[in-house]
């Protein structure tokens, strides 16, 4: 029996296979939060998220607020900055992936391979340093949420 979020992404690759979604066809469909406190980049990666045919269900300024929005949106992906108010983003994906286990990848300015570590270690997909544009992060993401998916089919 499919989860809600596997019949989503089933009917999202069929779409695929008929030619009628986007290039990043894993993607169409996804249910993205976007937990990150400038406000421009929110517009800009909600655009850019939206065009490549996921749906933002919501958008958070603070680490307390993204893991209250994951609880009441369960999301396929969630978009963490590390450096946001209240609860680090480090932090803040830490409680998410232990409560609803989504896809969570990292968004920072922050390059460090300590940063990298401790993101792989708490159990993130991905880490994309900052700045974005969506002709890096769509192919990035694309491949982070496919290999994400790949993994918990063989679970």
């Amino acid at each position: 029996m499919l989860t809600e979020a596997e019949a989503r992404h089933t009917a999202a690759e069929h779409e695929n296979a008929s030619g009628s979604a986007t290039s990043n066809g894993g993607l169409a469909g996804a249910r993205v939060l976007i937990c990150e406190d400038e406000a421009i980049i929110q517009v800009q990666l909600n655009r850019m998220l939206t065009g490549a045919g996921m749906e933002v269900v919501a958008s958070a300024v603070n680490g307390k607020h993204g893991i209250e929005l994951a609880a009441e949106t369960n999301p396929d992906i969630v978009l963490m900055d590390l450096n946001i108010p209240v609860i680090d983003g480090m932090e803040a994906a830490r409680r998410i992936i232990v409560n609803q286990s989504p896809c969570v990848v990292i968004l920072s300015a922050y390059g460090d391979s300590d940063f990298r570590k401790r993101a792989k270690e708490i159990g993130v997909c991905g880490y994309i340093t900052k700045p974005i544009t969506s002709e890096l992060l769509l192919p990035e993401l694309d491949r982070i949420y496919s290999e994400f998916r790949a993994a918990r089919a063989t679970q």
